[in-house]
């Protein structure tokens, strides 16, 4: 059974009935009389706007009517149902002896932003459909005349059925063009594809079921999960106070006990929102975790005390490895041009080693003056021995 994506009508019935599946059980209604289900009073809210809740035969109903009358403010006085099952065709007077369940201020309902953003989907996903056809096929071929177009659909269906296709005429080269399609298909298909999460995240938003679309495609930010969050909040709050405020007129009217709140999903939701999520009493506004200030802070601002205040050594440990990521990560540009700095100091050094010292020069010093004293004693010692020859 094939689908029929490309029939929009039919596409969009369904995606309605697929969202009201959804939003249906978004309220819990408790205590309800037999013959007022809950879901058929969601049901007339969700897509009419309105319920009409009256007593007929001794049981209180929910109707679709029609309304008449006018306050100060423009608003219907009185209700007229008609009813075949129960064979009843009567006018009511809102807040005497009907109660009108508004599902939010306009009356509008819900099946409105379905339509909506039903719509948007349907046609971005025919799109995509064309999209991935044109995967299948990564160029086209015409021809001039019916024996080319035949030849060519010969060899089209040789090449799909696993054997080789062979052209016999060369004017059939002549006779068929090939043009390639558009070969821009990857970036356009993965923007069809943002394009629709970004409609399904404004969905999920609009009916309170909080989404990020992150269009950035980035690491989105503490404060831009809470916007999105935020903006998930206001309609379903006020579909909430609506029913809250028929609800009490509903038991002063008809001694009842009902009450209503939120369920499944979006019961969670209003949790958050007492707990400081939305509410009066937040956890920490400035935190800036993703948890709104349930994580610990990884940085403290405490003082050091005996306990953690870091050792001697350890501070010692901690300079050296960062002296060795410091030498590490310099470039070898800046080794190689210190290598010649480093072979001057070895020149230097050389230089210094070759000149003479002054303790070198004292003992040169002394060894000169010993051999003069020498040389002068040898001379005495001459003179002396020749005196003693002339005596002789």
């Amino acid at each position: 059974m094939t689908i029929p994506i490309t029939n929009k009508k039919e596409q969009l019935s369904k995606f309605r009935a697929d969202m009201l599946n959804k939003s249906l059980t978004m309220f819990e209604w408790k205590n309800l009389p037999d013959t007022l289900p809950a879901v058929e009073i969601e049901k007339q809210l969700q897509t009419n706007g309105y319920s009409i809740i009256a007593k007929v035969k001794g049981n209180i109903y929910a109707f679709q009517g029609g309304f008449s009358g006018q306050d100060p403010y423009n608003q219907p006085t009185t209700a007229i149902v008609n009813n075949p099952s129960l064979k009843y065709n009567g006018t009511f007077t809102i807040n005497e002896n009907c109660v009108i369940i508004k599902n939010d201020d306009m009356q509008q309902g819900l099946i409105h932003i379905y339509n909506k953003y039903g719509t948007l989907l349907i046609e971005n996903q025919i799109t995509m459909l064309m999209t991935d056809y044109n995967y299948r096929m990564p160029f086209t071929i015409s021809s001039k005349d019916d024996s080319t177009t035949h030849s060519a659909r010969e060899y089209l269906q040789k090449v799909i059925d696993g054997s080789l296709g062979v052209i016999g005429e060369a004017k059939l080269f002549d006779a068929l063009k090939v043009t390639p399609t558009n070969n821009k298909g990857v970036n356009s298909f993965a923007d069809l594809y943002g394009y629709q999460q970004f409609i399904e995240a404004q969905l999920n938003n609009t009916i309170g079921l909080a989404t990020n679309n992150n269009m950035k495609r980035e690491r989105l930010t503490t404060n831009e999960i809470e916007v999105n969050k935020n903006a998930s909040y206001p309609l379903i709050d006020n579909m909430l106070r609506n029913r809250k405020q028929a609800v009490e007129k509903i038991n002063k009217m008809f001694d009842l006990d009902i009450d209503v709140e939120f369920s499944s999903i979006w019961n969670g939701t209003n949790e958050d929102d007492n707990n400081g999520t939305n509410g009066d009493n937040p956890i920490n506004n400035h935190d800036t975790s993703l948890n709104g200030g349930v994580d610990k802070p990884e940085e403290s601002n405490q003082e050091p005390t005996s306990d953690n205040e870091p050792t001697n050594e350890t501070q010692s440990e901690v300079e050296q490895d960062n002296q060795t990521d410091k030498k590490s990560e310099v470039e070898p540009d800046n080794q190689l041009e210190e290598k010649p700095e480093v072979e001057n100091q070895s020149d230097e050094n050389k230089e210094e080693d070759n000149e003479p010292t002054n303790n070198n020069d004292d003992v040169d010093k002394k060894s000169t003056d010993e051999l003069s004293n020498d040389d002068q004693s040898n001379n005495d010692d001459d003179k002396k021995d020749k005196k003693d020859d002339d005596k002789k």
